[in-house]
């Protein structure tokens, strides 16, 4: 939303450090639409309210991310944003996971973003 695009990425999850938390998830987006490409490169902290694996699970945090503005008529910049993230995530099989999720900006990021996310490992 503001500008209206559609955005791709991926996320790199090495496991939980404490309990529910997962620390530093490295994360690449790219957005696509309405004359502007923006890639962001950042890091994720969440904290899963409880981690069943038979049922939904809410989580929370934020994102710290190294944001690149490229609009056609205008010259490019760049910012350092700050967002906020709701989610819900459930797994699927024993190694993916699938997670709806909504990051909204705090400081200088784009004003929402809604994900479907498909979590796979080895």
């Amino acid at each position: 939303i503001d500008p209206n695009q559609v955005v791709f990425g991926g996320h790199g999850d090495f496991g939980d450090l404490a309990p529910n938390t997962t620390w530093l998830l490295p994360v690449l987006e790219v957005g696509v639409g309405d004359n502007v490409t923006i890639v962001s490169l950042g890091t994720d902290l969440l904290i899963r309210a409880y981690d069943h694996s038979d049922r939904w699970n809410p989580y929370a945090g934020g994102e710290l991310a190294l944001i690149f503005f490229s609009k056609d008529d205008v010259s490019d910049d760049t910012d350092l944003g700050l967002s906020g993230i709701l989610g819900i995530e459930r797994q699927i099989s024993g190694t993916h996971r699938f997670a709806l999720e909504a990051k909204f900006e705090i400081l200088d990021a784009p004003n929402v973003k809604f994900a479907a996310i498909w979590t796979f490992t080895n």
